[in-house]
């Protein structure tokens, strides 16, 4: 995993200011400030929900009410979270990074370059995740230890990239190596380098990694039963695969 992260990296650093830099053909920038303008209408329409108010509010939660009850206590107890976290700075800020802003497909955009002030200069952040997710994964892949802080820097790097990349980061190999990255902060000691740690894997992550991988197969396997070659739909492609590609038996 770290050789992929680090090719990966790699080719960021290479490309990543012709496509998604200052002058790239499609800036970071423009996906930050398009996914702000989508987090600021979000929260918006949360106050405007907030203003109308709840019917039959004097029997919320009463017997008589049933469900239509339940749900308008639901509803309230939702406005009173919400303005409890209107209240402080910092769980707002949180909550708008985190949930509101997200892209055109209304999916949360987790991003270190939020933080940057100017993003009309970001070439360098770009250049510094980059670097910064290399340096790791060259660490992790020279010495063949990890612990919880130096997946975290590859994942949070990674995703970095991947929120803003647009098109560019859209292949199918870029939720993959993140969704594995985010599996190995479970399967790797939290702050030990000892090269043969001896913990217990958690049956959750065992599991989640085995759905991953049938995920993959299955999609690799449908996708060649939606093409018009007739030799995956009638099971004939492996009779002659091997004589007509470019396979090196050792």
């Amino acid at each position: 995993m770290a050789f992929v992260y680090g090719v990966a990296f790699l080719i960021s650093l290479r490309q990543n200011k012709a496509l998604i830099g200052d002058d790239g053909i499609i800036p970071a920038r423009a996906v930050l400030n398009q996914a702000q303008a989508r987090g600021e209408s979000k929260q918006q329409r949360r106050l405007e929900w907030r203003k109308q108010p709840i019917s039959k509010g004097t029997q919320v939660g009463s017997q008589q009410d049933g469900m239509l009850g339940v749900l308008l206590a639901n509803l309230g107890l939702v406005r009173q979270l919400g303005e409890m976290i209107d209240k402080n700075p910092r769980l707002l800020k949180l909550r708008e990074v985190l949930w509101d802003r997200s892209d055109a497909l209304n999916r949360p955009l987790p991003t270190l370059l939020w933080f940057v002030k100017d993003r009309m200069r970001l070439d360098r952040w770009l250049d510094g995740l980059s670097l910064t997710g290399m340096a790791v994964s060259t660490f992790i892949f020279v010495f063949g230890v990890a612990n919880v802080p130096l997946i975290l820097a590859l994942y949070l790097s990674h995703r970095s990239l991947w929120a803003v990349g647009g098109p560019w980061f859209g292949f199918g190999w870029e939720p993959q190596l993140a969704e594995v990255g985010f599996h190995a902060l479970f399967l790797v000691p939290l702050l030990s380098l000892n090269p043969l740690p001896n913990f217990p894997i958690p049956a959750a992550v065992q599991w989640a990694l085995r759905w991953h991988l049938f995920r993959i197969m299955m999609g690799a396997g449908l996708i060649k039963f939606r093409a018009a070659d007739r030799k995956w739909k009638d099971l004939t492609a492996m009779e002659y695969f091997y004589e007509t590609q470019p396979v090196r038996i050792h």
